[in-house]
């Protein structure tokens, strides 16, 4: 999504953006995790020659899809990982369910540890510079 602003706040590598939030910003599911607050966005210069005032185009990623994929396919891969295990090495119905259930909670608590380590967060960017401020 893509989105327009002046910018208010020049940092090393970030740049503060005040934008018009529109109907896509409350429905994102990257809301949390992009950088916004109210209608203040911090984005990543990407080596852009900023200006205060300047006009900026900021490209916000969405990565809700790939984030779903990924929680859902660890737990449930390691609950059918832990229930075959489970049937096939000791032939019982009863290991296997225990397993099943236990590679679901291991799935579960690596889901939790990676969304701690925020490698699922993704900054917005300055794509381009529409209008440079000549004051």
């Amino acid at each position: 999504m893509r989105e327009t602003g002046t910018i208010i706040k020049i940092n090393s590598d970030t740049v503060d953006i005040s934008i018009t939030m529109n109907e896509g910003c409350h429905n994102c599911g990257n809301k949390d995790n992009c950088g916004s607050l109210g209608k203040i966005i911090t984005a990543l210069k990407n080596s852009h020659n900023c200006s205060l005032g300047d006009t900026a185009v900021i490209e916000i990623p969405n990565a809700s899809l790939w984030v779903l994929v990924v929680f859902m396919i660890i737990p449930l891969g390691l609950l059918f990982a832990g229930y075959f295990a489970g049937k096939s090495l000791f032939n019982n119905e009863m290991a296997g369910n225990l397993l099943g259930v236990s590679g679901l909670l291991v799935g579960f608590a690596i889901v939790f540890l990676l969304g701690k380590a925020s490698i699922f967060k993704s900054k917005p960017y300055v794509v381009e510079i529409c209008e440079k401020n000549n004051s």
